[in-house]
């Protein structure tokens, strides 16, 4: 009997695409985390040895779309370079880049937010994507003479920051994106001046900034823990004790493992408390973290707004704020792991901790 290796061909094409827009559909509703197989063929209305015949897991499958969405966007912003003259192929990529999210925000949103929650080699995808916008415009520019003006940044900067602004306005489904644009491109106007006298090529490393005195000098630390027997002090106190020492426990295992790879059993043992004292402060796993990125994120408020609020001007207040942030991951090396907590979304409904819990850093013990 004959086989229509075309249509087979077709079919197969179709349920694989169908299997990348499901992945994209499921991690934007639900996040990376509870993007798994089965929600993507049920997106997808395909059945699960369907799935396995293109993909070796929910990994490969993420992989995949975040690579298809990348080859799509890249398209387009070849085309809006080619379109334009090549001093302009900085701002041609921008324009190309919020044409695709306003075009195609599910996509956009799955580019711009999931690859952070994706672990070490999805945020090596993004990047390449990010480093292959760069090099379309650096293309462009090679073909400039000294004298012509063009922006004095990296656009590998540029792009980073664009997808950043774009992630939190597409996870929140902010209509329209022509201001974001229009701000972008005045802002990268300012920055034209001929190639020859471009600075930031040939930047060096500088010294870093010394220790703002805005930084604690004795760095937050988890609780000692309790001794074995009846503690002799208030429940509220145990509370905040067990609160804190998983907290420090998540942020070590985000560093050690990441997000995905950490299970709550590895939290309470690191933390030295079981999981009933774990489920009577956190709904689950992602309440953890949530409270781990709030803890950093105060910790660094409470620095900043300190050095800013002590300048005796404007301008000496924010460069106050902007230097004494630099050197808090070195005095505090446990705020390093939040920054993995970025990626770690609220589902809809979810709060970062139980209400009624405190949460300011100014809880904590020494």
């Amino acid at each position: 009997m004959a086989i229509n290796t075309t249509m087979q061909k077709g079919r197969k094409s179709t349920q694989r695409e169908r299997l990348l827009a499901g992945m994209i559909a499921a991690a934007n509703r639900e996040g990376y985390a509870h993007a798994n197989v089965s929600a993507v063929i049920a997106e997808a209305s395909v059945s699960r040895p369907t799935f396995y015949d293109y993909f070796t897991d929910k990994d490969d499958c993420f992989l995949a779309a975040l690579s298809d969405v990348h080859e799509r966007l890249l398209g387009e912003i070849r085309e809006r370079v080619r379109q334009e003259r090549p001093e302009h192929a900085t701002q041609a990529s921008v324009r190309a880049l919020i044409g695709f999210a306003g075009a195609q925000p599910a996509m956009a949103r799955f580019l711009t937010n999931e690859p952070m929650a994706g672990g070490p080699t999805a945020l090596d995808a993004r990047d390449r994507g990010i480093d292959a916008i760069e090099q379309i415009i650096e293309k462009s520019h090679h073909l400039l003479d000294p004298a012509s003006a063009v922006p004095d940044f990296s656009a590998r900067m540029l792009i980073g920051g664009t997808y950043r602004l774009l992630a939190s306005r597409l996870r929140r489904g902010e209509p329209g994106l022509s201001g974001l644009l229009d701000d972008l491109l005045g802002w990268i106007d300012s920055y034209e001046r001929p190639l020859c006298e471009h600075r930031w090529r040939t930047l060096e490393p500088g010294v870093p900034p010394p220790l703002s005195p805005f930084v604690p000098e004795t760095p937050l630390r988890a609780p000692a823990p309790l001794r074995p027997g009846r503690p002799r002090i208030s429940e509220g106190e145990v509370a905040e004790n067990q609160r804190l020492r998983i907290m420090f426990a998540a942020a070590e295992l985000a560093e050690d493992k990441g997000y995905n790879a950490t299970t709550i059993g590895d939290i309470t043992r690191l933390a030295g408390v079981d999981g009933r004292a774990f489920y009577s402060i956190f709904l689950d796993k992602q309440d953890a973290f949530m409270a781990v990125h709030e803890l950093g994120f105060q910790r660094v408020m409470d620095v900043t707004a300190g050095a800013f609020f002590a300048g005796s001007h404007m301008a000496r207040a924010k460069l106050g704020g902007g230097t004494s942030i630099h050197p808090v991951p070195r005095a505090e090396p446990h705020d390093r792991p939040c920054r993995l907590c970025r990626g770690v979304r609220r589902r809809p409904g979810r709060c970062a901790a139980r209400r009624g819990q405190p949460h300011s850093v100014r809880d904590a013990p020494p």
